[in-house]
């Protein structure tokens, strides 16, 4: 039986140069502020923004793409079992 190698602890210290550790561990450090877009919807694009979606007119090719999934899913099965009579 081979003898069990022992893993070294690691360190308590951060693996990082001594400038960045001096920025990180100063309390002066400011964490800097997140940029917001610029950009501002003005017009046309704000009215189709803020207007009312029909999920359901919006997304009637999903429900048609479902039942042919269905439809096909259970064809397969339909012949998985048909199959399993002659094997």
């Amino acid at each position: 039986m081979s003898k069990k190698s022992r893993k070294r602890k690691r360190s308590s210290k951060p693996n990082l140069p001594a400038q960045t550790l001096k920025q990180v561990q100063s309390p002066q450090t400011k964490a800097p502020e997140p940029r917001r877009p610029q950009a501002q919807a003005t017009g046309k694009a704000r009215q189709r923004a803020t207007r009312e979606v029909d999920l359901a007119q919006e997304y009637r090719y999903v429900a048609d793409d479902l039942s042919r999934i269905a439809t096909l899913a259970g064809i397969l099965l339909l012949g998985l079992v048909v199959l399993s009579f002659f094997i």
